[in-house]
């Protein structure tokens, strides 16, 4: 009984996190702790299905690799153990993964987290869009957001426009596939017009490239795919002054890079 009573209360904590995530770093460390106390209290169960999703799921195979190879670089360089040791801990949610692939193995529980995530990306748009009319009480205009920076901002919400997507093409409500359409362009117009970040740049674009693919089928889906994110980038390019000045600064970093790196090759022996 203490292990269904541990998996329910890992179950709220996954669901909590979805709002918490884009919202709060507090919030989301305390709701991590829970989650793995949870995990604790429903051993050796919990370990038993950690070492299944190991196994049997790539991305959790993947990320406790990413973070044994962290771990193993820590013993490596010049830092002293204790300095790298220090600069792991900023990757502890990597070995977190299989414990949340636990707390996420009921369909009621996803759903719940999925929906709690849309809230959140709904009121990040709010503050950011507020926030660029200039309403008081918020940030500067020129820096519309709230809760996080602007790279974690763009990432949330390019993920909102693209779970939103999934949710209008699987919903039969016309209605309801029209507002979750309409919420996902709210969100790349967001992170194109409103907000600076390139990685939400990059982030959206392939995420929206990666639904077009994946819901035409045959070739027709890898060209519109193609031609829509070509399309999308030059048009915000040019309507754009910020998407502009900041794709504009990667050549000038990458030219300057370059010069750096020639200037070294020149004056080696």
């Amino acid at each position: 009984e203490a292990s269904a009573h541990a998996r329910r209360a890992g179950g709220f904590a996954i669901a909590a996190l979805g709002l918490a995530i884009p919202v709060s770093t507090a919030a989301d460390s305390v709701l991590l702790a829970v989650l793995l106390a949870a995990w604790l209290i429903a051993a050796p169960g919990s370990l038993r299905e950690a070492r299944v999703s190991i196994l049997r799921t790539p991305p959790v195979a993947a990320a406790m690799l990413l973070f044994a190879a962290l771990l193993i670089g820590c013993f490596y360089g010049e830092a002293p153990v204790k300095e790298s040791m220090s600069g792991l801990r900023k990757y502890l949610d990597l070995a977190l993964v299989p414990v949340l692939a636990w707390g996420v193995t009921g369909q009621q529980t996803r759903k719940r987290a999925l929906v709690c995530f849309a809230i959140a990306v709904v009121l990040s748009l709010y503050v950011s869009y507020s926030a660029a009319a200039g309403l008081p009480g918020l940030r500067s205009v020129l820096y519309p957001i709230r809760f996080k920076a602007s790279v974690t901002h763009n990432l949330v919400v390019s993920l909102g426009a693209f779970l939103f997507l999934l949710a209008a093409r699987e919903t039969a409500d016309r209605r309801w596939r029209i507002g979750l359409v309409a919420l996902a362009a709210l969100c790349a117009y967001n992170v194109h017009f409103v907000v600076i970040g390139r990685s939400g740049y990059v982030v959206l674009t392939v995420l929206l490239g990666y639904f077009v693919i994946v819901t035409l089928r045959g070739w027709r889906g890898p060209l519109l795919a193609i031609v829509g994110c070509a399309v999308l980038l030059s048009g915000t390019y040019v309507g754009s002054s910020k998407f502009r000045e900041r794709v504009d600064e990667v050549a000038s970093d990458l030219a300057r890079i370059s010069a750096q790196m020639m200037e070294i090759v020149a004056r080696s022996p």
